[in-house]
């Protein structure tokens, strides 16, 4: 399935936790927050979206309450139409 978002982040944590991530990518001044959906992964996993056909270096954070905050820098490239969707899981 074709995505029209360029970033797609899997938090893995405890139950009922997952989905209370907070998902920040950052780059030059530019900050989005990723919205979570639900794709029935149960409640101790949640995918979160977001880079609609942004391309470029970013620095991803994801944070949940009382837990130490990840990171990691990636690049999202495009072809000659869209973004290439990456997805990357973080687990808590």
């Amino acid at each position: 399935i074709m995505s029209p978002y360029g970033l797609q982040v899997m938090v893995q944590a405890q139950p009922n936790v997952a989905c209370s991530a907070r998902v920040t990518a950052r780059s030059d001044g530019f900050s989005e927050v990723l919205e979570a959906y639900s794709m029935g992964l149960g409640a101790s996993a949640c995918v979160y979206q977001g880079l609609r056909d942004r391309p470029g270096y970013y620095s991803l954070e994801v944070s949940i309450e009382g837990q130490p905050s990840q990171s990691k820098d990636i690049l999202l490239v495009a072809d000659r139409c869209n973004v290439m969707t990456q997805t990357h899981v973080f687990k808590f």
